[in-house]
């Protein structure tokens, strides 16, 4: 059971995350704090201070205003509870106090709960990096009784695309107060207020006749409750530390996809070290393509490689590595590819697809592996075997 404390519990994101609680029979609200407790009725007890609250908590979610940080903090370092911050409108000095407690209570905190939101954060610092000579424009609509503007969100998208760039842009609010043409540094931030929109956000990519836009529409506030409980559930018994959707999000992609092959060819040899960058420097310039590599440290000299290369070029490159006078060993192989995006932010990913593999009785040849993605060569007779073993221990055969 997940125990939780709703800071702000009688606005509109507070009722909101109450009833969409009510749908999870593992979630229980043992508390809500408001200033406007008074009078309220909810479904559990309510406070109007933080301090007045005697619920044992795993979480406190907090959608109040920023003058309420430091009470939160100070409920979780007396507690031992998790924090979820989702108010925006921090000043500088407050986003300071967060980091400052995040080293030594677990703290997530975002200015927007949504799942689309935080992916739209990669599409655009992507679009920025590969389209440099486009203009910037962002563009938020919110209700009327949005207080901040720029939105939170608004400037966590300028930031995801400052953070892809060479060149720091400036954030420029509106245009009213300028009478100048617009330079290649800024971007553009326009805030819309009125009705009951619970959040719209575009971004602008503009180019000499073409223009992309990146658009993300929440429909309901739900949505925004929907993705509070899922920090929720993921900051129940977290470390100390600052955690974010990202995290989040990367967590639940520890491995997406796995690619098999089944048109390879592994070479193996022993040979003097000192060699070896020669070695692969011809077979390079001899316009083979080289996939895998491994190389033992040396002894007296002598290191084993092992290369892999597509199986019609095997014999073009036993026959370049028989100039060198070496004796070698070629066999058909095969590979699997495991991607995630989230393997850079788990430990023990590459442990267990490589585990799961050797289970099924399968000695990888070669096996390299980067911050998201893990390779292994292995006999080409064993690639189905081992791409099943893989996506059912990930669970990507549901």
């Amino acid at each position: 059971m997940l125990n939780i404390v709703i800071n702000g519990a009688c606005g509109r994101m507070g009722r909101m995350i109450a009833d969409v609680a009510q749908t999870d029979n593992n979630i229980n609200i043992v508390a809500g704090v408001d200033k406007f407790a008074a009078g309220a009725t909810m479904s559990f007890p309510l406070f109007e201070n933080l301090k007045d609250v005697n619920a044992g908590a795993d979480v406190i979610v907090d959608f109040s205003k920023a003058e309420a940080l430091p009470d939160v903090l100070d409920y979780c370092r007396r507690t031992g509870a998790a924090c979820i911050l989702a108010t925006t409108a921090y000043s500088p000095a407050e986003e300071a106090m967060v980091k400052e407690a995040a080293k030594t209570i677990s703290v997530f905190r975002t200015a927007n709960m949504s799942l689309g939101i935080n992916l739209m954060l990669d599409l655009v610092g992507k679009a920025a990096a590969f389209l440099p000579d486009f203009d910037i424009e962002i563009v938020e609509a919110h209700h009327k009784a949005k207080v901040d503007a720029p939105s939170g969100t608004a400037l966590m998208i300028a930031n995801a695309i400052n953070d892809s760039v060479n060149v720091d842009k400036e954030y420029v609010y509106g245009r009213h107060h300028k009478s100048q043409l617009r330079t290649k540094e800024e971007i553009g931030i326009h805030a819309l207020r009125g009705g009951s929109v619970a959040g719209d956000h575009k971004v602008y990519f503009m180019g000499m006749e073409e223009t992309l836009e990146v658009s993300h529409s929440a429909q309901s506030r739900a949505v925004f409750a929907r993705g509070a409980l899922a920090a929720a559930y993921y900051m129940q018994g977290r470390e100390p530390g600052l955690y974010s959707m990202r995290d989040l999000l990367l967590e639940s992609m520890a491995v997406t996809h796995v690619y098999t092959y089944t048109d390879q060819a592994l070479i193996s040899l022993d040979m003097k070290a000192c060699e070896i960058p020669c070695l692969l420097k011809t077979i390079g310039d001899n316009k083979i393509n080289i996939d895998m590599i491994s190389q033992s440290r040396a002894k007296n000299g002598i290191s084993e490689l092992s290369i892999s290369v597509d199986a019609v070029n095997a014999e073009r490159a036993r026959d370049i590595i028989g100039k060198f006078g070496k004796t070698q060993l070629i066999c058909p192989a095969g590979k699997i590819s495991i991607e995630g995006q989230g393997m850079e932010r788990q430990s023990g990913v590459a442990g267990r697809a490589i585990s799961c593999v050797s289970e099924e009785g399968i000695e990888p040849y070669i096996i390299t592996t980067s911050e998201t993605r893990i390779d292994m060569c292995i006999p080409v007779e064993s690639v189905t075997t081992a791409a099943k073993a893989v996506k059912a221990a990930f669970g990507l055969n549901k």
